[in-house]
């Protein structure tokens, strides 16, 4: 849940693109990089010691594909900013919410088997 809190903040604050359809266009380099900084920086200071660079760099780099593929940036960005204000979310916005939970799941699965110390 802590990393769910914390994910959600560093998006909130990041510009997304636009609704492509049936697939979200790319973000640009600025907005992946954004994110990925802040998310590898948020990562970094709630994780043990011993969690390696590598092992953030993909799980950040997963949990960006993972949302950007599934996720409107408008409904995504008004997640993140009800969540961080304490507000209720809409349909879409508990949609958003539910994929972000669903990124952290799946990511964390996908490579925590490969960077266990």
């Amino acid at each position: 849940m802590r990393l769910l809190i914390v994910a959600a903040m560093i998006v909130g604050s990041l510009p997304f693109p636009a609704w492509a359809s049936p697939k979200l266009q790319a973000y640009t380099p600025e907005q992946s990089d954004k994110y990925l900084t802040a998310c590898m920086d948020k990562a970094k200071a709630s994780a043990p010691p011993f969690i390696s660079e590598k092992f953030f760099q993909s799980y950040c780099q997963c949990t960006l594909s993972y949302i950007q593929d599934r996720v409107k940036y408008e409904d995504f960005r008004d997640m993140a900013k009800a969540q961080a204000q304490n507000q209720a979310l809409s349909p879409s916005q508990r949609q958003a919410a539910d994929i972000l939970d669903e990124s952290l799941k799946v990511c964390f699965a996908q490579l925590g088997a490969r960077f266990k110390r």
